[in-house]
């Protein structure tokens, strides 16, 4: 389950893509991971730094080619954000398919 969060501001509207906060309470939302796929990644963090590696990619180099800034990717990195919704589609065309939880 997914969480979006939209805001409204003047001229652009803004969406944000989150785990859901109450998935975890709802035991029907829980699935057996398929024997056949990959464990996914347990945050976005986890799968971004994974995905850096893989690609031989810097940080340096991840932020000018996304378009944000080094601080930004390190956030990500870090834990501490995740991408907004259309940063979310540059990291899909630069690295692949971001698993959602």
């Amino acid at each position: 389950m997914i969480e979006i969060s939209c805001r409204k501001y003047p001229g652009r509207v803004e969406f944000d893509v989150l785990p859901s906060a109450t998935a975890h309470l709802d035991p029907a939302a829980a699935t057996e991971p398929d024997p056949e796929e990959p464990d996914p990644a347990e945050s976005f963090a986890d799968w971004m730094t994974e995905a850096l590696r893989r690609s031989g990619t810097t940080r340096e180099a991840a932020a000018q080619r996304l378009g944000v800034s080094v601080k930004t990717v390190n956030r990500w990195i870090g834990g501490q954000t995740e991408p907004r919704l259309r940063e979310l589609r540059r990291i899909q065309d630069q690295f692949g398919d971001v698993p959602l939880r």
